[in-house]
């Protein structure tokens, strides 16, 4: 039986007037190995929040990074 780790990944994001505030929450179910795995790659990568390694972080500086390089191709 395998034991599965859930997170979740939480973002507030300022609308086009500066005003109101929208949040964005994603659920995700990992392995206990899968959670670690990423948790180390987060601190490898300086992936902090409150002085921890964090998962959500990490993959919102990933998806980031690809946003932006999809950009310079022209792709979005």
């Amino acid at each position: 039986m395998s034991v599965h780790t859930y997170f979740n990944i939480m973002s507030v994001h300022m609308s086009s007037d500066n005003e109101k505030l929208y949040l964005q929450r994603f659920e995700m179910r990992l392995s206990r190995t899968l959670k670690e795995q990423y948790e180390q790659a987060a601190e490898v990568d300086n992936a902090m929040f409150r002085g921890k390694p964090s998962v959500a972080t990490w993959i919102k500086q990933l998806a980031n990074e690809r946003i932006e390089q999809l950009k310079k191709e022209g792709k979005i």
